[in-house]
């Protein structure tokens, strides 16, 4: 282990991804105009992947930094959920779906404390299933 303990190690490789995340949502522009558009809707926001595309476009233009389309938007959604998460925000896929059109919806919202959720992106009625950076079992 490098001259660590077993426990040394593990914390000081935990601290390194920690870090490694936090850099990448600081250098991500989605994850920068996600994490404000959170904290601009007191800590929570909900809808489709249609209208979080249309609340995160620039009103100059298209940026090619955002994904171009819905279709997109959501499979970035599920890929950038660990870096949001490490930053205190947690992006869940709701199983509802949006009256009318049919959309898949999604619920972005800061997280309250050092939680994680076990599976990564969260899916609908799984959202309070937590566990703790105490809990014994592996993340």
């Amino acid at each position: 282990y490098l001259g660590y303990s077993q426990d040394e190690f593990s914390k000081k490789y935990q601290e390194s991804v920690d870090h490694k995340w936090e850099d990448t949502a600081e250098e991500s522009t989605l994850a920068q105009r996600l994490t404000y558009l959170v904290e601009s809707n007191s800590g929570e926001w909900a809808g489709s992947a249609t209208t979080l595309l249309s609340s995160i476009q620039p009103d100059t233009g298209f940026d090619k930094t955002i994904p171009a389309n819905a279709r997109a938007l959501a499979s970035e959604l599920m890929r950038i959920a660990p870096v949001m998460r490490s930053v205190g925000i947690d992006i869940l896929r709701s199983n509802k779906r949006e009256a009318g059109t049919g959309r898949k919806l999604f619920v972005l919202r800061k997280t309250k404390g050092n939680s994680l959720f076990e599976n990564g992106v969260s899916v609908g009625v799984n959202v309070g299933e937590r566990c703790d950076r105490e809990d014994p079992r592996p993340y």
